[in-house]
């Protein structure tokens, strides 16, 4: 493990006509001649360190320059840099390999904002690469420099401490006491104020364990804060396995942790927790202000922190739970002993059985599938007679999309629960498709150029006939060709060539349900069908993150998270005009 030193270099100072020099109690030896060489100095005692392998150097334009009025013993000039570095060599051997042009960046005082900031990134870079391949520990002397320099070298030291190099000693030589101060104690209170910030933000307490483990020999915890921070713990890894049941238990504790912490005026590390609880509180208010029990404020706490897969869990398994606790939905006394009959030995909840998995009994189930099975038929092939009556029209010169729309309508009319959104998700596709069909019925010589952009729509239709139409020479016989087609198609062709409607299944069984008087409402049909239409996508798009699948129902994580957040706003807005 080599040992490195970042320092701030300041001017060599005169008393009386001669370079100051300071005794520092705990720096054995011969009085310092230069504020820097104290640190220096002091390190080299610690047995712990023993030697340091390289000093990075903040030069500014004074330090390089000559020392006023001075002369070495043979009458030449030396700039404040220079007299450092032949005062090391009194107590460093290695001291030219110590100090390097590679180890001094030469700092402008007079620079801005921007160029400082350019210089902690620049320094950070050279320690960095240093330290590539190597094993190092960074100490730091924070003595020298403008007002504002220790701030740099705190901005350096935090870069390459998220970078992996270790920190160490951090210095600081108080001419008032005349000793060398390890400010490590100080600067560790960053690291408690980055632990909470990042609990606070991300549920996570990597950095708070890392700090009160650093401090344990120094600081005992108190009652306390140790229930505090075991709660926080607690969870941290339940949001982590999201176990609904765990993951309650955790919210309730860390509730009552919060809210019992009272500090010990005597105890260090309460005295700081006491400065942040606040924030603690305040940003963690909407989970635990009911101890965990609302659901909706749960999903919405995983969402604002990014537990994104936490919230869709949660969201999939506790909504239908929901409905049923807060009465959008009900049940006959007969209807939920039926229920739990079913339920016995299984471990999943009544509600989320009900309205996601439920089938109630063996004879139910046959007469279930039969109605849902018997819908779909109907269903799919009215469709499919619509695309071929499409081209019926088409042909006899009389097709308007809105006019074959109307009878989509009224083939989506009878599963009242459905809308043509719903079922047909592409339905602009399939209006481009038909138009286009028409257009080529009445301008035939599009299709004289197969490989046409214009064509792409029913790309998949062009290259089925490929060869036939090529064959042919004149456009009004590539047209017949692909009209007998059309005419022709089977039901395989038009699920292969045309946007699909996608019937739900799961929404025909509530249907069922509903006809059946399995289960009653306390809100609006519509908005009962509203709501789990969305949930069974959000199910969908769950059951495709378990299984690694290429593609879900959602482009991007932007468009999940804002679908769950109208899917609970939604829930929210309905729950305000429950008539219960």
């Amino acid at each position: 493990m080599e040992n490195v030193l970042l320092t701030f270099l300041s001017p060599v100072k005169f008393l009386n006509g001669e370079i100051s020099a300071t005794p520092y109690k705990n720096v054995s030896g011969e009085p310092t001649k230069t504020t820097n060489e104290s640190a220096v100095r002091y390190l080299l005692q610690d047995d712990s360190v023993g030697n340091i392998s390289k000093i990075f150097i903040f030069a500014s334009k004074a330090v390089r320059a000559d020392i006023k009025d001075y002369r070495d013993d043979n009458g030449n000039t030396m700039t404040h840099l220079e007299y450092f570095k032949n005062r090391m060599k009194n107590f460093m051997p290695n001291v030219d390999e110590c100090i390097t042009e590679k180890t001094i960046y030469h700092y402008d005082e007079n620079g801005d904002g921007e160029k400082n900031l350019r210089s902690v990134a620049e320094m950070a870079e050279r320690i960095q690469n240093y330290a590539r391949g190597k094993e190092i520990c960074l100490h730091a002397d924070l003595t020298g420099g403008m007002r504002h320099i220790n701030m740099m070298m705190l901005d350096v030291i935090r870069l390459l401490e998220y970078s992996g190099v270790k920190i160490e000693k951090l210095l600081y030589s108080n001419l008032t006491t005349r000793r060398v101060e390890e400010l490590n104690d100080i600067y560790d209170l960053f690291q408690l104020i980055s632990g909470v910030e990042e609990f606070v933000n991300f549920g996570s307490v990597e950095a708070l364990n890392k700090y009160y483990d650093a401090n344990a020999d120094k600081f005992k915890k108190s009652d306390a804060l140790k229930k505090l921070t075991d709660a926080m713990n607690n969870f941290a890894k339940s949001i982590k396995l999201c176990r609904y049941g765990d993951f309650k238990k955790a919210i309730e504790k860390l509730h009552d942790a919060i809210n019992d912490f009272k500090s010990d005026p005597q105890n260090l590390h309460d005295i700081f927790m006491a400065r942040l609880i606040e924030k603690i509180r305040e940003k963690y208010d909407l989970l635990i202000s009911t101890r965990g029990e609302d659901d909706i404020k749960i999903i919405r706490w995983c969402l604002k922190h990014g537990y994104l897969q936490q919230a869709l869990t949660l969201y999939t398994e506790r909504i239908p739970e929901y409905l049923g606790n807060q009465h959008f939905i009900d049940q006959s006394p007969v209807e939920a002993q039926k229920l739990e009959n079913a339920l016995k030995g299984d471990n999943r909840r009544r509600w989320f059985y009900l309205l996601a998995e439920y089938l109630n009994s063996s004879e139910d189930v046959k007469n279930i599938n039969k109605e849902i099975s018997k819908k779909n038929n109907v269903f799919n092939n009215t469709y499919r007679s619509l695309i071929r009556n499409a081209t019926t029209s088409i042909k006899q010169g009389n097709f308007t999309y809105e006019g074959w729309r109307q009878n989509l309508i009224f083939l989506v009319k009878p599963p009242r629960s459905f809308t043509i959104e719903d079922i047909l998700p592409d339905e602009n596709i399939l209006r481009v498709q038909l138009e286009l069909l028409d257009k080529i019925y009445k301008e035939p010589q599009i299709l004289i150029d197969l490989s046409s952009d214009e064509l792409q729509p029913i790309s998949g239709i062009i290259y089925t006939l490929k060869y036939t139409l090529e064959s042919e020479k004149y456009d009004t016989k590539r047209r017949k060709t692909l009209f007998n087609y059309l005419g022709q198609m089977t039901a395989k062709d038009i699920k292969e060539n045309f946007p699909q409607l996608k019937l739900d299944v799961r929404i025909s069984r509530l249907q069922y349900f509903l006809d059946n008087v399995i289960f009653s409402l306390n809100i609006s049909e519509e908005k009962f069908f509203d709501i789990m239409k969305k949930y069974f996508r959000l199910k969908d798009e769950r059951n495709n993150i378990n299984h690694a699948n290429e593609k879900g129902n959602f482009d991007t994580a932007d468009a999940l998270e804002n679908f769950m957040l109208d899917g609970l706003d939604e829930i929210e807005a309905v729950e305000k005009n429950l008539s219960r």
